[in-house]
């Protein structure tokens, strides 16, 4: 027996799976260099371990050294081969610190952290196989402790980033590589003030705060240690912070009913950085709600409420971040008793008809009782529908009530040119419908008593066409509400080519009212710069107001113009007797109609489009 077995003669086999060896031998082989004594006794290191019945012998030869250096080291071990393989290796330090790796090859390197500075170590690594046994090396020599150079830490990454208001919480990872930081910088990109922050320690996370919400940023990080600091990170995911809406302002509560109440309310000063899709009104007490999807003012209806009852309400404003906080209360309301809601008219039908300034409502009664009134009231804009969200009436003096029959009064203050809708509830006994009609479309102009035949039009041109009832001129600006046709003072004589692509589909509308159409058709599939629907078409300046719906006349609307030139006794329709002139209307490809002012009877017939 040699001497280093004799050393380690003192140590016999003991239980299987986990017991530490007999003693603590503070020796070392660095290099295969001996515990003291010559190189010899160290030339054959003693197994040591726990050796249980079903382990094999502790046999072979195991080495473990360690590099000199600071709070961190790496520990070199091979291990004898036994039948059954390796599992894992556990590298201690003799100041308690230890790390541990997976493996099955009998050779290889763990890596101690924590180690303290300047600080003499030895080391010892202890093997697992896959039967439960337990091998453990011969202590390493004496590692000195001296300070070792830091080594700067690699580039570092970020993990995960979480928006949050006005903030966002960022979390980083070290490298694989470099070494280990001490802290990290988190950047914000783009910079705002303040826009940065510290994690302490190898990970973690941090807030980096003064974000304004709605406003997309993503982050960079650096990692410092002693050794200096690193290069900036990749480009963490985009985020926008978010946070709630601010509480709207609660408006007037109108009771609509025994069992309904319209809710009044003004939008929030913030969004919390994310549009706001939905209102919900609540009602005090029942906490009843109602629901509207828009961003900005309006009315929300609150239904299921019980007759003759006292209730309040508040409002909320819900973004993608969630509801806010809810309104202030508003006033009290009482709903009308069940008896009172059961006389309820029910929703009237409305017919108005533009005039100057002004839009005449005519009312009749809908289901339900017969109302003893009406009240209309004009809103800016068409088509919105009621319940999600009408905007205030367009001005004082913009609604009107009828009292008798035959039911019908005048909304004025309008603005000539404007479109409009009106809205009518019908009301009995105080109570009113709960659902108001809505009309269609209507654009007020000053019209009939001052564009009379032979006058001066709108746009500077001669009035030849008056009707009294409305006739609808699709896509104009008088829309469903036309009710006279004027004609410029240029001419523009058959010479024009009708298309100079030959055809324009859509253009087969003949009726007064038709043209308009037709001309846009033509506008769009003719050559901009060619033809008779660009010669006629154009803007023309009168007073200030700007008038870009000129158009080439339907069928129809030629052969009124010719009949008010034919009836005339005044030079307001200063056309050629002799040449004809194109309409719009097409009765099939490649053929269009013209209409001849000659005098006589009028004449409108094809004339080939080529």
């Amino acid at each position: 027996m040699s001497a280093a077995s004799r050393r380690f003669s003192g140590f016999s086999p003991r239980s299987r799976k986990g017991k530490a060896a007999g003693a603590v031998i503070v020796c070392a082989a660095l290099l295969l260099a001996g515990c003291g004594g010559s190189a010899t006794d160290a030339s054959a290191p003693v197994i040591r371990g726990d050796v249980g019945d079903n382990c094999e012998p502790a046999t072979g030869s195991w080495t473990a050294t360690a590099a000199v250096g600071g709070v961190t080291r790496t520990v070199i071990f091979t291990a004898p081969t036994y039948a059954s393989p390796w599992t894992k290796f556990t590298a201690t330090a003799n100041t308690g610190q230890s790390a541990e790796i997976t493996s099955s090859a009998s050779s290889g390197s763990i890596q101690l952290r924590g180690l303290t500075k300047k600080a003499n170590n030895t080391f010892i690594v202890t093997g697992t196989t896959a039967d439960g046994c337990t091998y453990t090396s011969p202590p390493s020599i004496t590692v000195s402790g001296v300070v070792e150079a830091v080594v700067a830490p690699d580039v570092p990454t970020i993990a995960t980033v979480t928006a949050g208001d006005a903030k966002a919480t960022v979390t980083v990872a070290a490298a694989t590589t470099g070494g280990t930081p001490a802290s990290y910088t988190v950047t914000a990109s783009p910079a705002v003030t303040g826009g940065t922050c510290t994690v302490t320690g190898e990970s973690g996370s941090c807030d980096v705060t003064g974000l304004t919400n709605g406003t997309t940023y993503t982050f960079t990080a650096t990692a410092t240690n002693a050794g200096g600091t690193s290069g900036a990170s990749g480009a963490s995911a985009s985020l926008t912070p978010l946070t709630v809406p601010g509480a709207p302002t609660i408006g007037t509560v109108t009771a609509s009913g025994s069992t309904s109440v319209t809710v009044a309310f003004t939008a929030p000063a913030s969004n919390g950085g994310s549009a706001i899709t939905q209102y919900t009104a609540t009602s005090s007490p029942g906490a009843f709600t109602g629901t509207v999807s828009q961003a900005g003012d309006g009315k929300v209806t609150v239904t299921g409420l019980t007759a003759a009852t006292t209730y309040t309400f508040t409002v909320m404003a819900t973004n993608a971040k969630g509801p806010s906080l809810a309104s202030g209360p508003s006033a009290s309301v009482v709903t009308a008793t069940a008896t009172a809601t059961a006389t309820a008219p029910g929703t009237p039908r409305v017919t108005v008809v533009a005039g100057d300034k002004k839009a005449t409502a005519t009312m009749t009664a809908g289901t339900g009782v017969t109302p003893t009134s009406y009240t209309a009231t004009a809103y800016a804009g068409g088509g919105v529908a009621y319940g999600t969200g009408a905007p205030a009436a367009v001005a004082a003096g913009t609604g009107c009530t009828a009292t008798v029959a035959p039911w019908s009064c005048d909304v004025t203050g309008l603005t000539n040119g404007t479109q409009y809708t009106v809205r009518v509830t019908a009301t009995k006994a105080g109570v009113t419908s709960p659902v108001p009609a809505v009309s269609g479309t209507v654009i007020p102009y000053k019209f009939m008593q001052t564009y009379a035949l032979g006058g001066r039009g709108p746009a500077g041109g001669y009035v030849f066409y008056v009707s009294t009832d409305a006739f609808t001129s699709k896509g104009s600006a008088c829309g469903t509400s036309c009710h006279y046709l004027e004609v410029s003072g240029t001419e523009h004589p058959y010479g024009f080519l009708w298309c100079s692509n030959e055809d324009a589909t859509g253009t087969f509308g003949t009726a007064i009212g038709s043209g308009y159409e037709n001309t846009r058709q033509m506008l769009a599939q003719c050559d901009n710069n060619k033809g008779a629907a660009y010669a006629a078409s154009g803007s023309n300046v009168v007073n200030g107001v700007k008038f870009s719906d000129w158009f080439l006349p339907s069928k129809d609307e030629l052969n009124e113009l010719y009949k008010a030139q034919a009836t005339s006794t005044s030079s307001s329709f200063p056309f050629s007797t002799t040449t004809p002139y194109w309409s719009s209307s097409t009765p099939g490809m490649k053929n269009a109609y013209a209409q001849e002012f000659v005098g006589g009877a009028g004449r409108i017939h094809f004339r080939n489009s080529e």
